[in-house]
């Protein structure tokens, strides 16, 4: 599902699960490092991540087409979210 802020994004943003399949890890490395000129894909060296970080995105990224839908939402949901601040414990 896209997320409402992808809505407004131009060109639209492929597919990542079908643009992977054609591209080496070292592509991937490269777009993520270095993102795409005129459009919403930034650069993560522009906020100082690591070649390390980038790596285990692109090897994420590599990955995606075999991941089920179960199994990506088990790693992307977070363990132990935090209590809202909405509603203190009583």
């Amino acid at each position: 599902m896209w997320a409402k802020f992808s809505e407004g994004l131009r060109p639209d943003p492929p597919d990542l699960k079908d643009v992977v399949k054609d591209l080496t890890p070292a592509q991937i490395f490269w777009v993520i490092r270095n993102g795409i000129n005129m459009t919403g894909m930034p650069g993560f060296n522009l906020v100082e991540a690591t070649d390390l970080e980038i790596w285990n995105i692109a090897a994420f990224v590599k990955k995606l087409p075999t991941v089920s839908e179960a199994d990506y939402r088990v790693w992307t949901t977070e363990a132990n979210p935090l209590p809202s601040k909405a509603s203190p414990p009583k």
